[in-house]
């Protein structure tokens, strides 16, 4: 009988171990994909940063292009003017260079404004990142805490199992002895 109770205890101490450590591994193991996870949302975000300055250098360049490319437009308009014999500096001619510069602000204006908003997109999006991986490193940490506070759960459950185990086999004799521990009694008796 006393093996078998011996049994029964060693057993619920071993599943609690075991159960323990899992918990912890568990833990730790959930713990590691969240910073993974994290690592990634900080590597997007700085991915980002790096899209939002390539479309701001890009954007740059497109707009002095266009620029250009609109000087040579106006450089032909007012030599087509001229060769026509007409005064470059007076009436429609006047007008249709102040209209054709208009048109050349207005397409750089255009590069301008649609850079800004791709730029701004990828800053939304590294904002975005930036904060996915705070939070992720939050859960991290908390996964790799309740894993240690799920294994300290499970050690105080078969500490009292195995408590109610002895107490049951110590109380049937099991052991030995009657089913008064050593408790029981005044300390005169207990120590005379």
């Amino acid at each position: 009988m006393a093996s078998m109770a011996a049994m029964s205890i060693a057993t619920s101490l071993a599943a609690g171990g075991v159960s323990a450590v899992g918990s912890v591994m568990s833990g730790n193991a959930a713990s590691s994909s969240s910073g993974y996870q994290a690592q990634v949302a900080r590597i997007n975000g700085d991915v980002a940063r790096m899209n939002r300055d390539a479309t701001l250098t890009s954007g740059a360049q497109k707009a002095e292009a266009v620029g250009i490319a609109g000087r040579q437009t106006m450089g032909k308009v007012i030599t087509q003017q001229a060769a026509s014999g007409v005064d470059i500096t007076k009436g429609s001619a006047s007008r249709v260079q102040t209209s054709q510069q208009a048109a050349i602000s207005g397409d750089i204006s255009r590069v301008y404004d649609n850079t800004a908003r791709a730029a701004y997109g990828y800053e939304v999006e590294a904002f975005n990142k930036d904060a996915s991986a705070k939070m992720l490193e939050a859960k991290a940490t908390g996964e790799k805490k309740a894993g240690y506070m799920k294994a300290l759960g499970t050690i105080l459950g078969s500490a009292s199992s195995v408590a109610g185990k002895w107490y049951d086999a110590k109380k049937s004799g099991a052991f030995g002895g009657s089913d008064e521990g050593p408790w029981v009694g005044s300390a005169t008796e207990y120590y005379a």
